[in-house]
């Protein structure tokens, strides 16, 4: 998961805890840039809860599935967050 994804999860409300959970592949750079919580996959599916119904791969991509919604990511965590970003758009 990048930077902009975790902070997109951060300002819709994500539950996160009061510390950062740095990347451990070192790919999120966070000089000068907002703290931001990378949540797992485990993590990511529980907060969507009864709203995800299905996380498939399709050879290239992830699909997450939820209400009348699909959304596809390169990863299966980009999916499910950006699954739950759509969930939870205010």
């Amino acid at each position: 998961m990048d930077y902009e994804l975790a902070l997109k999860l951060k300002n819709a409300g994500f539950p996160m805890p009061n510390r950062v959970r740095f990347d451990p592949l070192g790919m999120v750079d966070l000089k000068g840039k907002d703290e931001v919580w990378i949540p797992t996959l485990e993590e990511l599916i529980e907060a969507c809860g009864k709203d995800l119904f299905s996380l498939t791969f399709t050879g290239e991509t992830y699909s997450a599935g939820g209400a009348r919604i699909i959304i596809s990511g390169e990863t299966p965590s980009e999916a499910v967050a950006d699954l739950w970003l759509e969930l939870n758009k205010i």
